[in-house]
């Protein structure tokens, strides 16, 4: 039976992908799998959805050229989201979220929530979500600045102030 993870549950057992706190996984015969891996195809677990046949993942060939475009613009090797309803599904959606935000704020310019979701096509509460990413270590542990308006005290602006530090290959590891 599929369940969540709770913690870090170590490497799938057909496509050796992390199965990260927040995923989808089930773990027949000790053997641990994630939703979006292949394996699960035809094997009977109710609530995944078939693969496509090209790829060994969940994910079609355009969801994969969005992980990898977000990949590319936040300079990590990896992408991992957490919470309770977040799962290997969502990926491609918060990708393109997080690398859309990234690209805005990267400026350092001062904008509220609303400014953010407006020019990146999102929720302001995806735009406040994607935000929090930013300050994680795996997605470049960057500062975000909030700063309250003093024209309107029940709103925000924030700044991303960008880490700079990165590992010796030149990439942040988002593992």
């Amino acid at each position: 039976m599929a369940e969540i993870a709770k913690v870090d549950m170590g490497s799938c057992a057909s496509c050796s992908c992390r199965v990260e706190a927040g995923e989808w996984f089930s773990s027949e015969g000790g053997r641990i799998r994630h939703t979006g891996c292949l394996s699960w195809r035809g094997s009977g677990v109710k609530g995944t959805v078939d693969a496509p046949a090209q790829s060994g993942f969940l994910f079609s060939n355009s969801d994969e050229a969005v992980i990898e475009h977000a990949k590319e613009v936040l300079n990590v090797k990896s992408l991992s989201f957490d919470g309770v309803s977040s799962m290997q599904i969502d990926v491609p959606r918060l990708s393109l979220q997080l690398a859309r935000v990234f690209e805005l704020v990267k400026d350092g310019r001062h904008r509220t929530l609303r400014q953010i979701a407006d020019a990146t096509g999102c929720l302001e509460t995806s735009a406040s979500a994607r935000l929090r990413d930013l300050r994680k270590s795996r997605f470049g542990g960057h500062t975000v600045l909030p700063h309250q308006l003093s024209a309107s005290p029940l709103v925000y602006e924030y700044q991303l102030i960008l880490n700079t530090a990165q590992e010796s290959d030149g990439r942040r590891n988002a593992a």
